[in-house]
């Protein structure tokens, strides 16, 4: 089974504050990297776990640059 995960900062618990914490700059931007990044792997894990044997991760939000991969 193949998954594709599809990500954004939008949406990431604890990130609601667009210029502090999703723009690029912002007072909190690393911080919203740092929990998109650990949703992201819990998402991962999570498929694996449930069988899946191809996972691809799309970060879509400006860039694509905000996971630490």
């Amino acid at each position: 089974m193949k998954i594709f995960i599809f990500t954004d900062l939008e949406g990431v618990g604890g990130v609601h504050l667009h210029d502090e914490e999703i723009s690029q700059g912002g007072k909190y931007y690393d911080k919203s990297c740092q929990l998109l990044t650990k949703e992201v792997n819990a998402a991962v894990e999570g498929a694996y776990l449930g069988g899946a044997t191809e996972v691809l991760v799309c970060d879509s939000q400006s860039y694509g640059t905000n996971i630490d991969i």
